[in-house]
């Protein structure tokens, strides 16, 4: 299985619509954080003032998942590395009585600070208000109230890694309150002056070490600066007056917006205490009002990913690997997401507002409204999810070796073999093996031996008597080759290692190859599909490699096929599954035949094959495995009739 779900671990609505027609009413503080619904819109100008001037109402999504057991599921290798995986943010469409917008953008961004999910469930009235309690709404992202903190810091002595203060003479930082107010503070070394920025440390010859006078001094102009909500509060001395001294700097306004930077680049030997430069540990209130305190990184915020949305119905569905990469890397930290119209398609304002955000790239029009599940929904197969897919596609070609020929592309006529290594029924590495890597000769006899009779093949574009096979995954081993055309009858490959006899035989294979071969005319084939070890009824805790069997439908069984109660299995390169809920044909996993292909059947000497994860299913219903494959006449998939049919069980 190519792929693996997340559903969201919290999410809720929060809006600034107007209460009826009560233009002085917003539910601002409405929280609807246990709502089976989540909404987006944009109704402009329902109301408007000579003041103020066209109201903007608007709605967003916060929404956050499980980051951590992605990352424990990448540390385990259940999914990929990066690179090789896409996350796809999925939210599904809720239908309503009334007419959905199209031809907008909805754009996902990264949150940068905590939230809450809150109880909230009324999606009508908007009456479950959070009273500033627990609970996001359009002004606050949680009900805790606390204010951010800063630690400046002066190294010790010389000896302890500090150096001497007459070098910071004439240097400058700057600090920021959390209404947006700026002070640079100047250092002068012998003055004493801490008024209007001045930080005068007061100190001739002889008190270049002296911290402790330093540090008071910094504490006194930062609190001489009346018009600077920050405070500058504890000093705490590692040892004497000429050791490390810390100062305590809080914003006075409590709530998001106090997560200012500090800059300090400007002075020697003053640091921001902690692994960012700046201050922390904000809570409540916004930085930016509608949940806009969106993610910072190399110092700018992050840029939304969007999708149009063409239709009323129609899905969300985004590629967020980007930002998921980003959560993993601990580039910042994963406070879920903002899922918003876009700036182009959110109401057009251009008076700040209380309650209403600048948006002087907007439309004079509305976009009421956009539903989906959320979360809590009954609908299972409908929540919010974000769903890693890759493709673990094998081909082994044993079974579907061709020579080398003129009428195929270079890519056609290269043929892969896998070596599997399984003991005790567990795959397992070869031990010994250099770079995870073995050879492979080819031979018209069983018996041959490397460097007696080798066959030449192709590959990497050049003619060769061996080639190299590398592991792909624990115990799994694989080469590509050409073989040009000859009368071989059956080919035998020997997987060895060792640069000169006696070799180490791995293992010793059997393959014979088929010649490319064109038509006189278009021939539209038809396959016979059959699952052979399908089960009538799966445990959701199982798992299980689905075996499928694939043959022209046009064959004739000849005696001897008869007689041998086999047939020959015909290889589909490009074939896919589904599973769709039977009593009420809804598709709970998609034909995956996009770019990652990630519900692509693998195959080799036995057929086509894929693993599949019954808990991605819901026990007591019934399912149906569907198969879709490429038809060159149609350019498109085409579904086969063929379907499996099975029960999920506790």
């Amino acid at each position: 299985m190519a792929f693996k779900k997340y559903t969201a671990t919290k999410d809720t609505t929060i809006t600034n619509l107007f209460v009826d027609t009560d233009e002085s009413n917003r539910v601002t503080g409405s929280n609807l954080g246990l709502s089976d619904t989540l909404e987006v819109f944009s109704v402009f100008n329902r109301f408007s003032s000579s003041v103020s001037g066209p109201s903007a109402e608007l709605s967003r999504i916060l929404i956050e998942f499980p980051v951590d057991s992605i990352k424990s599921d990448r540390t385990a290798q259940l999914i990929p590395g990066s690179g090789s995986v896409n996350f796809i943010l999925n939210l599904y469409n809720q239908p309503h009585q009334a007419t959905a917008p199209t031809g907008y953008d909805i754009e996902v961004l990264p949150l940068s600070g905590a939230w809450e999910e809150g109880f909230g469930v009324d999606h009508v009235s908007y009456l479950d208000l959070t009273k500033d309690k627990t609970g996001a709404n359009w002004m606050r992202a949680n009900g805790t109230d606390a204010s951010s903190s800063a630690t400046l810091v002066i190294p010790g002595m010389p000896a302890d890694g500090g150096a001497n203060l007459a070098t910071m003479e004439g240097q400058q930082f700057t600090l920021t309150d959390s209404e947006g107010t700026s002070q640079v503070f100047t250092i002068s070394f012998g003055l004493s002056d801490v008024t209007n920025g001045n930080v005068g440390f007061g100190l001739n010859a002889g008190g270049e070490n002296n911290t402790a006078q330093a540090i008071a001094q910094i504490k006194a102009a930062i609190n001489n600066i009346s018009g600077l909500n920050i405070t500058a509060s504890t000093i705490t001395q590692a040892g004497d007056s000429e050791s490390q001294q810390s100062l305590l700097l809080t914003q006075t306004t409590s709530g998001y917006a106090g997560d200012k930077a500090i800059d300090v680049s400007g002075v020697t030997n003053l640091n921001v205490s902690g692994t960012v430069s700046g201050f922390t540990g904000g809570s409540g209130t916004w930085a930016n009002i509608g949940g806009g305190d969106i993610a910072i990184k190399s110092g700018t915020a992050v840029s939304g990913l969007s999708q149009t949305q063409a239709t009323g119905s129609q899905h969300l569905s985004i590629d967020i690997s980007s930002f998921v990469e980003d959560f993993l890397a601990e580039t910042y930290e994963n406070y879920g997401f903002l899922i918003k119209i876009t700036d182009q398609f959110e109401a057009l304002n251009t008076t700040a507002a209380s309650v209403e955000p600048v948006n002087t790239d907007g439309v004079a029009s509305s976009f009421y409204t956009k539903k989906f599940y959320s979360r809590t929904s009954d609908q299972v197969f409908l929540r919010p999810v974000i769903e890693a897919q890759w493709n673990n596609f094998k081909g082994d070609d044993r079974a579907n070796f061709y020579y080398s020929s003129s009428l195929a592309p270079a890519a056609d006529n290269m043929n892969t073999l896998y070596l599997n290594n399984k003991i005790r029924g567990r795959y397992a590495d070869i031990p010994g093996l250099t770079g995870d890597k073995m050879k492979v000769a080819f031979f018209t006899s069983s018996a041959g031996e490397p460097d007696t009779g080798n066959l030449t093949v192709v590959t990497g574009g050049a003619s060769v008597t061996s080639i190299e096979a590398s592991k792909t995954e624990t115990g799994i081993y694989s080469c590509s080759v050409a073989v040009p055309s000859g009368a071989y009858g059956t080919i035998f490959d020997v997987w060895y290692t060792g640069s000169s006899a006696p070799y180490t035989i791995l293992h010793r294979g059997q393959i014979t190859p088929k010649t490319f071969s064109g038509d006189d005319y278009y021939r539209n084939t038809k396959y016979i599909f059959k699952v052979t070890n399908g089960k009538l009824d799966y445990n959701i805790n199982d798992s299980q490699r689905i075996r499928l069997f694939t043959r022209e439908k046009n064959i004739t069984p000849n005696i001897f096929t008869v007689s041998q109660n086999t047939t020959d299995v015909t290889i589909i390169p490009e074939l896919f599954y589904r599973v769709v809920r039977t009593y009420d044909d809804f598709e709970v996993i998609p034909f995956g035949t996009g770019s990652m292909k990630h519900t692509k059947l693998s195959y080799d000497a036995s057929g086509s094959y894929f693993d599949f994860d019954f808990g991605n299913l819901q026990q007591h219903f019934e399912y149906k495995f569907e198969f879709a494959y490429f038809e060159d006449y149609a350019s498109d998939h085409i579904v086969h009739p063929y379907s499996f049919k099975f029960r999920t069980s506790e």
